[in-house]
């Protein structure tokens, strides 16, 4: 069976997978640079796509 790859990342692994800094990354979703979902008051979901489209766009 085929491991499906899923839509987002918490925090912690979209800046493993990344490179960038986990204070860098929380400030590309508070300005909405980066997509994603807020899960209560303090857990973010990391919208994969977005995530790639801008390492792509070289917005860095």
């Amino acid at each position: 069976m085929r491991e499906e790859k899923r839509i987002t990342l918490t925090v912690r692994e979209a800046v493993a997978v990344s490179g960038i800094g986990r204070n860098t990354l929380l400030k590309l979703l508070h300005n909405g640079e980066v997509q994603g979902r807020r899960i209560g008051k303090r857990r973010w979901l990391v919208l994969r796509d977005s995530l790639e489209h801008w390492l792509r766009s070289g917005n860095q």
